[in-house]
């Protein structure tokens, strides 16, 4: 589909006689950067856990008549593992009650459920944007004004700061900070984040030494911080080696429209599109749109 060379993007432009923007779409984006941040956490053990935890959950038919409920499945949408992690945080006290008298293989510990708690909100954020992005009537430059708001969102959310490339960002990889690219995070900020997901985080917190504690802020900082730079990266314009395009596409909303001097909407917009215009509406209809 995106091979640069034969793939149906690039095929599809070498036949089209007009101007062709390559869009890669959003929302696939995301879900990749959701699949990537997801399986680096933990090294990975995080969503092995939530992955064999839920398949063993949807084969308890007592519990879930008992619950009156079943565990979302698991799937390829990767931004629908939110979805999953909320469910086993809304049933947590009947879950943990289950696990200590089962004592299931693949249930999860204390520090799991902490980072279940410290990165489903995050998810939350992208999953919600996810949705709008999928709207029919949304037009690119709105895609990218929602990628936006969900970076700002995210940033927020975890009290990250940007900083710039010098020689105290490089000492910044020490105790206090956790650093990816050009953002970091305070370790200590982690911690009301943890706590604001209710008593049940706090005082599982609390029981645990301090290197586990230390270890959990960690994972969920990396995880924040990764998570904002890969959404932070999207964009749907590409070029013809199908990366991202260094120019975005042309002005779409009135007030872009509007704040364009006439020089510049003849040679950026109406000049590259001219021929493509011109198959389909008169040159008195052009000029009017000039």
């Amino acid at each position: 589909m995106t091979g640069r060379h034969v793939g149906v993007v690039t095929r599809s432009d070498h036949e089209c006689e007009t101007k062709l923007m390559r869009i890669w779409c959003a929302p696939h984006q995301i879900d990749l950067v959701v699949k990537d941040v997801s399986h680096s956490l933990n090294d990975g053990l995080f969503y092995k856990t939530a992955h064999d935890f839920s398949v063993h959950l949807r084969r308890q038919q007592n519990l879930q008549l008992e619950m009156g409920s079943t565990c979302p499945k698991d799937t390829n949408r990767w931004v629908h593992l939110e979805r999953m992690l909320s469910w086993m945080l809304k049933h947590r006290r009947q879950l943990l009650i289950w696990i200590d008298e089962k004592k299931p293989a693949s249930a999860s510990d204390d520090s799991w459920w902490l980072m279940t708690g410290g990165v489903r909100p995050l998810l939350e954020l992208v999953n919600v944007t996810s949705v709008i992005l999928q709207s029919p009537i949304l037009i690119l430059s709105q895609q990218t004004l929602e990628i936006e708001n969900l970076v700002g969102h995210l940033v927020s959310t975890m009290n990250m700061e940007l900083v710039g490339t010098d020689d105290a960002f490089d000492a910044m990889q020490a105790l206090e900070f956790i650093v990816v690219d050009h953002s970091r995070v305070k370790i200590e900020n982690v911690s009301p984040h943890l706590r604001n997901q209710g008593l049940w985080a706090r005082n599982m917190f609390l029981v645990l030494d301090a290197a586990n504690q230390m270890s959990i802020l960690k994972e969920i900082a990396h995880f924040g911080l990764k998570l904002v730079q890969g959404i932070s990266a999207i964009q749907a314009e590409r070029n013809s080696n199908n990366e991202a395009a260094l120019d975005f596409g042309i002005p779409m909303m009135p007030f872009q429209l509007v704040e364009m001097a006439p020089c510049d909407f003849i040679d950026s917009v109406l000049d590259p599109y001219r021929s493509q215009l011109a198959k389909f509406w008169p040159d008195k209809k052009i000029d009017f749109i000039e």
